[in-house]
C-alpha cells in the first residue's frame, strides 16, 4: 500500500466511525430543513417518534412530533 492509500483508509473509517456514533447514541438527533421536516434522523430518534428508522424522512417536525420526543 502507498502513502497516498493510507489516508484513504484512515477517511473511511473516521466516516464509519462517526455514521455508528451518530446510529447507536442513545440520545435522538433530528437534523432539520429551513421548513422543519426532518432530513436525518438516528435509531433512537425514529423510536422516540414511534415510527420505522428512514421512514419518518421529510415528515414535518410539529408540534405534536415534539411533544412525543419531549415525554
Amino acid at each position: 500500500m502507498g502513502n497516498s492509500e493510507k489516508p484513504m483508509g484512515n477517511l473511511k473509517n473516521q466516516k464509519t466511525r462517526y455514521a455508528d456514533l451518530y446510529e447507536l447514541v442513545p440520545e435522538g438527533y433530528f437534523s432539520l430543513d429551513e421548513n422543519n421536516q426532518i432530513v436525518q434522523i438516528n435509531l433512537t430518534g425514529a423510536k422516540m417518534l414511534g415510527l420505522e428508522h428512514r421512514r419518518p424522512l421529510g415528515l414535518k417536525f410539529s408540534n405534536e412530533l415534539h411533544d412525543r420526543v419531549v415525554q
